[in-house]
């Protein structure tokens, strides 16, 4: 149910002049950082007192074998460390300062170590490359940095150092890291939480094309570094890469979560660190199958000259090659980057077994069938964009598009008429005995996000069951038993809020247990916890759900609006969601965008006495849709003001087309 509001100038004055929850963000203030505390030691130490705040000016001491201190910087964090060696002894020998930190005045004598971990769980004297920093942004992503001396190191050994600070190197383009262009705040403050610890994680994992995982290393058990280049981009470009910590590598289905939150938090700087994901990943795309790769280069590399050693090709991926395309398609709408798809439309416009790969599929078949539509509109062109194919003629390049769609057509009701379980209202995860018990998450998550149900019963149902599986640490993922992920409970959030309204539940669950806890680990990885960062992009789905289903707005057409809703739609989730009070806005490449709602009581006691009031700025003379939150049993008997006219109100779920000026503002409330 749904309905309207006109805003109360003491409500809201203009939207754009202050950034609501700005007491959350997590991004630091300045590229200079200083530890939080002193979190632990070990061995001979002086100068460090346990949880007392850290101080610049300190010196510590570090003596003899295994003394240790640990600095804690509060949160997850990432960059250079500068430190200041003041005397080292060893053997009597005391050492220049050019020697340190590797302790070379005496063969006998061991460097001081640097360690990083991003849990309480992993601290310890084990880092790669301990001493010996080449990689240009620093080491990766971390909240707990380690000061050691190994268990071989002499008695007389000693070493006083100074911390000065770390120099933050993420996103190194962007001048002031608190900037955003997107805000969001709720009186819900857990879901502010959510939604800025996502934002301050698409920003940890932007990083320089050339700070990219080594395989090298990896493949041989040599060790781990972080200072391979992507093929295609410049040492110094920024590319959004998965994990802040090792997982710096370019995943095109991951992006399918990065893509939509940059959208609404940091959107120019983000969108160019995707475009440089895809352009990694389509530099290896395979030139006889048209296939794209598991990952883009340097990590895509290591599948292509090792990939038959491990057990697969480098382009067996079906589930990776659609989600290159889907992505490549809404990068270019968000973006309207319309040169980088003719650039490289032959590549995303050539060329299932399960449920999740068969939603991917006929995503992948609309999705491309109505760009290449959008694409022959545009008046947008490249120096190489003469033709899609040389080997195709103009009329089968026409007819592509209806022959994508009568596909998809079919595949939807194959979908349905084999998969759907109107016992469990879930979808099967395939067709075999043993996939036929099995209700996956994946699957399920994404035919209702790609519209695979056939009715919007159908839909509800499936939404509920789903919601039903909910538990305290997430959306849990019958697939990968005893497993959480983050990646599909993102596109189930988003799928919820579409196909249900569940807004405080399904954001409380699938966002709430990493941001209060933390302590996470992924049984379905064979190197459990070591491997997993606790900032990765694929993890940040409340970002944009939270904007689009909770403030309640969409942007881009093609992507979040419909065509019969006009430009832009505004459609808050509101009934339900246990929110009184709501702001968000951000910006994109046509302008400003911003709703901020509020839910209050009426002095009228006889009906309901609920108000929603509401106000929307877009660019100016833009037509878009607003559709009304209408509450309890007289959803017939309620006024609706669209800037104090009053418009009427005809159905449960009302809409009405504005747009002629920036500012809308809305109001409903009982007869």
């Amino acid at each position: 149910m749904h309905f309207i509001v006109a805003v109360a100038a003491v409500f809201l004055s203009k939207l754009s002049a202050a950034v609501p929850g700005e007491e959350y963000i997590l991004s630091p203030t300045s590229r200079i950082i200083q530890p939080v505390s002193i979190w632990k030691t070990s061995g001979d130490v002086g100068g460090a007192t346990l949880g007392q705040p850290y101080h610049t000016a300190n010196v510590y001491s570090l003596s003899g074998p295994n003394a240790s201190i640990t600095l804690d910087f509060g949160q997850e964090t990432a960059g250079i460390p500068h430190l200041h060696f003041h005397r080292s002894t060893c053997n009597g020998s005391i050492c220049k300062t050019h020697d340190l930190p590797s302790l070379t005045c005496n063969s006998s004598c061991q460097g001081l170590g640097v360690a990083y971990s991003e849990s309480a769980a992993f601290v310890g004297p084990e880092s790669d490359w301990s001493t010996y920093f080449t990689v240009p942004d620093g080491p990766l992503g971390f909240r707990y940095l380690t000061l050691f001396l190994g268990p071989g190191t002499p008695w007389s050994a000693s070493v006083e150092v100074q911390f000065r600070h770390l120099y933050f190197t993420p996103q190194p383009n962007v001048s002031n890291l608190r900037e955003y262009s997107g805000y969001f705040w709720s009186d819900d403050d857990l879901l502010n939480r959510i939604w800025h610890a996502g934002v301050y994680t698409l920003q940890l994992c932007q990083v320089r094309a050339d700070s990219l995982v080594n395989h090298n290393y990896t493949v041989t058990g040599g060790g781990w570094a972080g200072d391979a280049v992507a093929r295609g981009l410049d040492a110094a470009d920024v590319v959004m890469v998965e994990g802040a910590k090792r997982d710096r590598n370019s995943w095109p289905a991951d992006m399918s979560v990065s893509l939509r939150s940059a959208l609404v938090s940091q959107n120019v700087e983000n969108l160019k660190a995707l475009k440089k994901l895809l352009v990694a990943v389509m530099v290896l795309q395979d030139p006889v199958s048209g296939y794209f790769p598991y990952a883009g280069s340097p990590f895509g590399d290591f599948f292509v000259e090792y990939g038959d050693l491990a057990g697969f090709e480098a382009w067996s991926s079906d589930t990776y090659n659609l989600w290159t395309i889907i992505n490549s398609i809404d990068y270019v709408l968000m973006a309207d980057d319309f040169q980088f798809a003719r650039r490289h439309w032959t590549q995303i416009g050539v060329g299932g077994t399960n449920a999740a790969l068969n939603a991917l599929y006929y995503r992948a078949l609309v999705r491309t069938a109505h760009f290449s539509s959008i694409l022959s509109k545009n008046p947008t062109n490249a120096s190489s964009s003469s033709s899609s194919s040389s080997s195709s003629s103009s009329s089968d390049q026409e007819d592509r598009p209806s022959r994508w769609l009568a596909t998809a057509a079919r595949l939807k009701a194959a979908f349905n008429a084999h998969l759907w379980d109107a016992s469990a209202s879930l979808y099967r995860d395939n067709t075999t005995a043993r996939g036929a018990r099995l209700h996956p998450q994946d699957g399920n998550a994404l035919a209702l996000l790609f519209d695979l149900p056939l009715a919007a019963d159908q839909s509800a149902a499936a939404a509920a069951a789903l919601s039903a599986r909910l538990t305290p640490f997430g959306a849990p993922a019958p697939e990968l038993p005893g497993a959480v992920s983050p990646f599909v409970s993102s596109h189930e959030l988003a799928a919820q809020f579409g196909a249900a309204g569940r807004t405080g539940d399904a954001a409380h669950a699938v966002g709430g247990y990493s941001v209060d806890d933390g302590s996470l680990a992924y049984g379905f990885y064979g190197d459990a916890a070591r491997f997993v960062s606790h900032a990765h992009g694929f993890a940040t789905g409340p970002v944009y759900a939270l904007m689009r289903e909770v403030v309640g707005i969409g942007a881009v057409r093609d992507v979040d609006v419909d065509d019969g809703d006009g430009e832009w739609v505004a459609w808050p989730k509101v009934v339900g969601s246990g929110l009184r009070e709501v702001r968000g806005g951000f910006a994109t490449v046509r302008g400003w965008w911003a709703m901020e709602w509020r839910v209050v009581v009426a002095a009228d006691q006889d009906r309901d006495g609920v108000v929603w009031e509401a106000r929307i700025e877009t660019p100016a003379g833009l037509l878009g849709t607003v559709y009304a939150p209408l509450f309890g049993r007289y959803t017939r008997d309620t006024n609706v003001f669209l800037d104090g006219v009053n418009v009427g109100c005809q159905d449960v779920r009302d809409a009405f087309m504005v747009g002629d000026t920036a500012f809308a503002s809305f109001e409903s409330a009982p007869l």
